[in-house]
C-alpha cells in the first residue's frame, strides 16, 4: 500500500488497491477467525478486533475504499460494527491523543 501512495499512477493503483487486493486480502484473513458474535477470536473484545477496528477505519487514507473493501466479508464487519458501538471505543477515540499515526 505504502509504495502506491507515492506512485505515478497513483489514483489508478489505489482503485485496484481497494478494489481487488485489499478485497482479496481480507476474504483471507476473515477465514481464520473463530470467534463468536463480532469477535476475532472467542467471545469478547480481543486485541485482534481493536486491531482490525482501527486498521481499517484508521489506516487508510481513503476511508469510503477501506470500507467497500469489506463488503463481502460479513465477519470484519460485524467486528468494526462492534467496536464502533462500543461506549468504551468511543470515548478513547474521542479523547485520544491526535497523531499521524
Amino acid at each position: 500500500y505504502q509504495p502506491i501512495r507515492k506512485s505515478d499512477n497513483k489514483e489508478e493503483e489505489m482503485q485496484k488497491w481497494f478494489s481487488e487486493t485489499l478485497t482479496e486480502k481480507l476474504k483471507n484473513l476473515e477465514v481464520l477467525f473463530s470467534g463468536e458474535d463480532g469477535h476475532a477470536i472467542g467471545k469478547k473484545i480481543s486485541l485482534a478486533d481493536v486491531t482490525i477496528y482501527s486498521f481499517l477505519t484508521d489506516f487508510f487514507d481513503d476511508k469510503d475504499g477501506s470500507k467497500k473493501a469489506d463488503e463481502n466479508c460479513p465477519k470484519i464487519q460485524k467486528i468494526v460494527s462492534n467496536l464502533s458501538e462500543n461506549e468504551k471505543m468511543k470515548a478513547w477515540v474521542e479523547s485520544r491523543p491526535k497523531t499521524g499515526f
